[in-house]
């Protein structure tokens, strides 16, 4: 018994990949690593700390980020000519350091960062670039999170230092009368790593960590959260379990969820393990979970939610120097190393997704320039559940039309409907997919994981280039 799913994308390029699939006993996944297409864009000194990365209407990246050689602001940006860098703020020492970037409906950048100890905002129009002091004279500067508003007025949630001891949570906003301050969250140390999105109604949701800081040790406490409604600032503990909050990364679902990707650690400038948490709010309340437990895994976490509310995260897995980029597929974590062989590093990553949810990072390499890689391909991930077998992919809607042949004891997927696909037969089945994206003849590599009921890993196959995969169900 047979059954075979065409599900094509309605575009010019078109790679074609057959599977088929029967089973194992247990539970079972299957993941795919992304093809990443990797470049260097700025090598003039030591460049690429505290980048920020926004895709534009095109696909096309922009990053903001900090030379250190020269202590400025610089920005890039590509076209279909390639790469193009430009200085953007030399005014004082240690320009550039916490940037954060976001475009408006015209595609201009706007950037919000510390020069020395003042918060600033920069941005372009076709006259060129023009910068403002939004807040002067903190002891020293701290995270900054920009986001354009629907009129395109910028808002930046900040940590603003009060004494060497101390810091609060700080929130800034545009409008037609000029700028305006609100002090969100204070006491003690808190508003480090702050991470801002704007929901569609122009709310504000901040992730950020109360951070203990004194003469014995610095450690995150808490994973917060902040939102302003029309009465004004909520705040939540989204995770008080240990000493978490440390680079706290926040988006937005499409119903206005917040999801966090953070690290967990014992103490800041030890050799202690530390590890990647995902934290996520639904009718329900939070929950919490682990992504990554490697040694130092989760440093300069960056997390970007796709149109159908799947967290992706970029971030540095310390003990091996890698970018790694970590994808939820279904209810299953898959996790690979991205930067390029012989480059190393991964530090200050910024993760964005493009209109078809493929990501696009912009970090700084161990040879201290600014690179950028981007994947391509689908992540898929397989789950058998008794005598069912469960499909996910990334990124999805990747169907545009589909049609489903043959015996009535399968379920297929519906364009728009999700992200699973259950199969409801101990059979043979053949699915037989194309994607609009690739040039014609190029080949992925497929990884196939199986697991038992704990998710221990029982046997893995790789395979590169080939057309057919045989599971076999029980």
């Amino acid at each position: 018994m047979h059954s075979t799913h065409v599900i094509a994308r309605g575009l010019a390029r078109f790679l074609t990949r057959s599977l088929v699939i029967l089973g194992l006993a247990g539970n079972a996944h299957m993941a795919t690593g992304l093809e990443w297409d990797s470049e260097t864009v700025d090598t003039a000194g030591d460049v690429g700390m505290w980048c920020s990365i926004a895709i534009d209407s095109g696909g096309f990246p922009h990053i903001s980020y900090y030379d250190e050689t020269n202590e400025h602001l610089k920005y890039a940006y590509k076209d279909g000519t390639g790469w193009h860098t430009a200085v953007v703020d030399t005014t004082s020492y240690r320009v550039g350091w916490y940037t954060s970037l976001a475009l408006d409906a015209a595609g201009f950048p706007h950037i919000s960062y510390f020069g020395s100890v003042d918060l600033r905002y920069a941005y372009m129009d076709g006259d060129g670039w023009y910068i403002e002091t939004v807040q002067t004279e903190a002891y020293f500067g701290g995270s900054t999170s920009l986001a354009l508003d629907q009129t395109g007025f910028p808002h930046i949630a900040y940590y603003w230092s009060t004494s060497q001891w101390g810091g609060d949570l700080r929130y800034a906003y545009k409008d037609s009368g000029g700028w305006h301050l609100e002090l969100v969250d204070s006491g003690g140390n808190r508003g480090k790593w702050a991470s801002l999105k704007l929901d569609d109604a122009d709310r504000a949701h901040v992730g950020y960590c109360d951070y203990c800081l004194n003469s014995w040790y610095d450690h995150p406490e808490d994973l917060r959260y902040a939102y302003r409604g029309a009465a004004g600032w909520s705040i939540e503990i989204a995770d008080g379990e240990g000493c978490v909050g440390a680079y706290a990364s926040l988006d937005l679902d499409a119903q206005g969820f917040p999801h966090i990707g953070y690290q967990e650690q014992v103490y800041f400038y030890d050799d202690l393990p530390k590890r990647l948490k995902y934290a996520f709010k639904n009718g329900e309340g939070w929950h919490t979970q682990v992504v990554d437990d490697a040694f130092h895994a989760g440093m300069y976490a960056s997390l970007a939610v796709d149109d159908y509310g799947a967290p992706r995260i970029a971030y540095w897995e310390a003990s091996a120097r890698g970018l790694t980029f970590a994808a939820m597929l279904g209810t299953i974590w898959h996790l690979e190393r991205v930067n390029a062989p012989g480059m190393g590093g991964g530090s200050f990553p910024s993760l964005s997704l493009d209109a078809y949810g493929f990501p696009q990072i912009s970090y700084h390499a161990s040879n201290s320039s600014l690179r950028h890689v981007q994947g391509e391909g689908i992540s898929l991930a397989a789950r058998v559940v008794g005598s069912d077998l469960v499909l996910y992919w990334s990124p999805y809607p990747w169907a545009s039309s589909h049609c489903c042949h043959g015996e009535e004891n399968h379920a297929c997927f519906e364009p728009g409907g999700g992200n699973m696909l259950a199969l409801l037969s101990p059979e043979v089945f053949t699915f037989t997919f194309s994607a609009g994206i690739g040039d014609p003849g190029s080949e992925w590599s497929f990884v196939i994981v199986a697991v038992d009921d704990l998710n221990a890993e029982l046997a893995r196959s790789n395979y590169a280039g080939e057309r057919e995969f045989v599971w076999n169900l029980p």
